[in-house]
């Protein structure tokens, strides 16, 4: 990673106690950490597939992803929409991108936005059968895109 990113030296990931790593993440400027919490991010999914998959990965393809991903994320602007005390947010592409996993969509289609005044809902699920973990998720949005909510859960006993 460190070819693709700037990031802190190998002994400054070290275990040194408790806050080892709010004391990392303050020695750095926000860009740094946000790359740092990247890194993390994409070695514990990488941990999760050696502990729960086939652990068949290499190291060049985690650190295409990270780059893309990071690509995809700066190509993404967030703003704040006030109504009243509520807040919600919008989201908006500055360019164009098709979804890798997903062979038949159209280069040229785009989300379809619900009609006004009703609020589209979207879910996502994982389960693992071995140890009976699962995850849930859904994001509501408006119209015009804004996110009216958002919530997700962790469940450790599903069935």
């Amino acid at each position: 990673m460190r070819k693709e990113w700037r990031l802190p030296e190998e002994k400054e990931f070290w275990y040194t106690g408790t806050n080892w790593l709010q004391i990392l993440l303050d020695k750095y400027d926000s860009e740094i950490r946000k790359k740092i919490l990247l890194l993390l991010w994409r070695t514990w999914f990488l941990r999760d597939n050696c502990v729960h998959s086939d652990g068949k990965e290499t190291i060049s393809r985690p650190v295409m992803f990270l780059v893309q991903y990071e690509e995809e994320i700066r190509n993404l602007s967030l703003s704040a929409v006030g109504q009243g005390n509520k807040s919600c947010w919008s989201l908006s592409a500055s360019g164009h991108t098709t979804p890798r996993n997903q062979p038949n969509v159209e280069p040229n289609a785009q989300r379809k936005e619900p009609s006004e005044g009703v609020v589209k809902l979207n879910t996502d699920a994982a389960f693992l059968s071995g140890t009976g973990q699962a995850w849930a998720s859904a994001i509501a949005r408006d119209h015009t895109g804004h996110v009216v909510f958002s919530a997700s859960k962790s469940m450790n006993k599903c069935r």
